[in-house]
């Protein structure tokens, strides 16, 4: 996913997909995280993958931007 992310057009439709059917109920709850947080630090779950209908989910940090800089 990585490399898809390079391409503006998918970042474009992974963010106006991120409240569809099947993935809306987490992203609202990532909504509810981050207004806690006061910040944006919890990432939303990408619609390409199965939201409410897969088998597992996966919850990870947000890659830092500087993976070296642990001061941030």
């Amino acid at each position: 996913m990585a490399r898809l992310m390079r391409n503006p057009e998918f970042r474009q439709w992974q963010w106006e997909h991120r409240f569809d059917h099947h993935i809306a109920p987490i992203n609202q709850y990532v909504d509810t995280l981050r207004k806690v947080a006061g910040n944006d630090s919890v990432p939303y779950v990408p619609p390409m993958y199965g939201g409410i209908k897969a088998r597992l989910l996966s919850v990870l940090r947000d890659p830092e931007v500087d993976p070296i800089d642990q001061t941030k």
